[in-house]
């Protein structure tokens, strides 16, 4: 693991070590998987007990850190949808996304952070050529800045090199 990926993690581990994974080959959400995880990522699961997140708070799936030869980090915001096409709410994965990119803005200033993230937003799931001509005009806003939703398949490999 390099240096930065390993100072963030142990940020990570002070408040939320309950909700943070390593070594996992993929991740899943009733029914809906992302393959090809790098056993180095950094993991946090939001849906388990010590998530930054109540639980009924509008929240995206998982926080995944993965960090580049250059010691880059970039921090994959994903939400997984399963089920049918036609049947996912644009909006609303919009907005589980946001709230995760929220987190990690917030995150950085409450711990001082000098990490530079990479935001990488990616909806996982089936959708309408309808529901893909909304996606692509939605943004999630982060540090000032408005970051295109990545989209992919159930199934499909993390695209780790975005």
């Amino acid at each position: 693991m390099k240096e930065p990926l390993i100072e963030l993690h142990k940020l990570l581990e002070e408040d939320y070590s309950q909700s943070i994974t390593k070594g996992k080959s993929n991740l899943e959400n009733k029914g809906c998987i992302v393959n090809g995880i790098p056993k180095c990522a950094v993991i946090i699961q939001l849906d388990e007990e010590g998530s930054p997140f109540p639980k009924t708070a509008i929240r995206c799936d998982y926080i995944l850190f993965l960090s580049n030869n250059e010691g880059n980090i970039s921090a994959f915001v994903i939400e997984l949808k399963s089920g049918k096409s036609g049947n996912i709410s644009v909006s609303d994965a919009k907005g589980q996304l946001q709230s995760g990119a929220n987190f990690l803005e917030g995150f950085q200033e409450a711990k001082k952070l000098s990490i530079k993230l990479n935001l990488i937003p990616i909806l996982f799931g089936r959708l309408s050529k309808s529901q893909k001509a909304q996606l692509h005009t939605k943004r999630i806003s982060y540090k000032g800045k408005k970051i295109p939703i990545m989209k992919s398949n159930c199934g499909d490999s993390l695209p780790i090199n975005s």
